[in-house]
């Protein structure tokens, strides 16, 4: 999960999985107008004490706190 959450860009995540990144605006599209993409919020935030507490254990190993803001940017639309 970390490792998809430090791809910054689609095209980012293009490269790294080697999908053609016009195929990624489709999925993007067809997860918007299924509603999916609420579906998978809900899920994660369920996640979020856990995923906090394991990041913050990380930032006082790593000081990589920039984890911590990209679940929030992410998940909780903080």
């Amino acid at each position: 999960m970390f490792e998809l959450l430090s791809i910054k860009t689609q095209l980012d995540f293009s490269n790294k999985y080697d999908v053609d990144t016009g195929t990624l605006t489709d999925w993007n599209k067809r997860l918007e107008k299924d509603g999916l993409t609420n579906d998978l919020n809900a899920w994660a935030r369920k996640l979020t004490p856990n995923v906090i507490f394991a990041l913050y254990k990380n930032i006082i190993k790593s000081g990589r706190a920039h984890e911590v803001r990209a679940w929030f940017e992410i998940v909780e639309h903080n």
